[in-house]
């Protein structure tokens, strides 16, 4: 059962007055004081140190300072900060100021000897534990011309694509010398062509446009700007070798595996030919070595382009079979990894249920690598997978080097290459 409920005037006057009665409250402040730890190490900076010293010079050389600081309050727990060498230093050739951090040299250096030392460097802070952090220093010698150069003879092979060259740097006159940053000039004495020039300073090889194909020989008087030493002549010989449309369309190319362009032309490129005539059973002179390319889409891997002929050319094809079936002779003979035997670009399209066709293209751009005593001109070979169109099969680009005509027919070469 439900009573209504009544309050007179006073008590609702009571009610009014309470309700509008403010909180008592009261303020005060905190400080809060974080105390520090020592639980960090020394900083270095930066991370890794790197100083130089030049051969020769006196010891005790200051060559460079550690530099430290410490996120912990200094002090009690940064600075002042020790250092100590923690590796072994190779029979104390160098030493380091345990409070200062500086870097100093204890003996004379032989940069042909050794060029660079890496040691191990530790830095305590004084805080109680200490604590101490590690980190290394990089130490290059520099050279110093005291050593006497001496002749060296530099053999260049220079491919041109159809005889046609677009001139330029080709190389660098070679001369032995210990030491790396002599400063020498250069000049011709003797030479058989006027194609080939040498820059006087440094000794870059100059090449007109278009040389013609054929040996080509010159000496050059390389003489020190340290007149302590004596003059030298050095031989320089340049093959220029004409690379048909022919052996372009005719040619393979192999991958190797873990190796460089210099590496293959200074290594592997002076037994290449030989090796390889011998398993196709022809002579040295009819293996044209004309590409040393970086694998597309692989690292660490070269691609090495050839051909190879009696009259006529060899096929491809012939050439990928006698040498997949030699694989362990070849790479025996190179003493090289042989990723593949024919590089087939088609391998990497999904053309199916299409054809695929390998189209070989060369521009005439040529690059010179150069390593020492060898240089090689190697032409631009673009390896291209063209998948076949849906109403007919792409006609492969051939020239008429290629010899397609018979029975006395005439081929002519268009612009469109059909």
């Amino acid at each position: 059962m439900n009573f209504p409920l009544y309050f007179s005037s006073v008590h609702v006057a009571h009610l009014l007055f309470i309700s509008v009665t403010p909180a008592l409250y009261g303020e005060a402040s905190v400080q809060v004081r974080v105390v520090d730890v020592n639980d960090n190490g020394p900083v270095f900076h930066p991370s890794i140190f790197h100083f130089r010293v030049k051969e020769n010079t006196a010891v005790s050389q200051s060559i460079g300072r550690i530099s430290v600081d410490d996120p912990d309050l200094d002090p009690p727990n940064g600075g002042p900060f020790s250092f100590q060498i923690a590796t072994d230093n190779e029979e104390g050739l160098f030493w380091i100021n345990n409070v200062t951090g500086e870097f100093f040299t204890r003996a004379t250096f032989d940069r042909e000897r050794r060029a660079r030392y890496t040691l191990g460097i530790k830095a305590f802070d004084s805080g109680n534990p200490q604590q101490e952090s590690a980190t290394m220093v990089h130490v290059q010698i520099l050279d110093d011309n005291d050593n006497q150069h001496s002749s060296g003879t530099l053999t260049l092979v220079l491919n041109s694509y159809k005889g046609k060259f677009p001139g330029g740097v080709v190389g660098k006159v070679y001369v032995i010398d210990e030491d790396i940053n002599d400063r020498r000039m250069y000049k011709v004495l003797t030479s058989s062509s006027a194609y080939f020039s040498v820059e006087r300073t440094t000794g870059m090889i100059i090449s007109r446009s278009n040389p013609p194909k054929g040996d080509h020989s010159f000496t050059v008087k390389v003489s020190d700007v340290n007149s302590s030493f004596s003059e030298v002549i050095c031989t320089v010989f340049i093959k220029v070798k004409e690379v048909t449309a022919e052996a372009i369309q005719k040619s393979i190319a192999l991958r190797l595996g873990g190796l460089s362009r210099k590496k293959f032309v200074t290594t592997v490129l002076p037994r290449f030919k030989e090796s390889v005539a011998g398993i196709l059973q022809t002579s040295e002179d009819n293996v044209d070595l004309f590409s040393v390319q970086k694998a597309p889409k692989t690292l660490d891997a070269i691609d090495i382009r050839f051909a190879a002929h009696g009259s006529p050319y060899y096929a491809p094809e012939r050439m990928r079979a006698i040498l997949k079936n030699s694989w362990d002779i070849v790479s025996k003979a190179l003493k090289v990894d042989i990723l593949l035997i024919g590089v087939d670009e088609c391998l990497n399209e999904a053309c199916a249920p299409r054809g695929c066709t390998n189209v070989l293209r060369a521009n005439g751009e040529v690059e010179v690598i150069s390593a020492k005593k060898t240089a090689f001109a190697s032409i631009r070979v673009e390896v291209i997978a063209k998948c076949e169109s849906c109403n007919e099969q792409e006609k492969v680009e051939q020239p008429c080097s290629a010899q397609l005509c018979l029975n006395g027919g005439t081929c002519v070469d268009t612009p469109d290459g059909k």
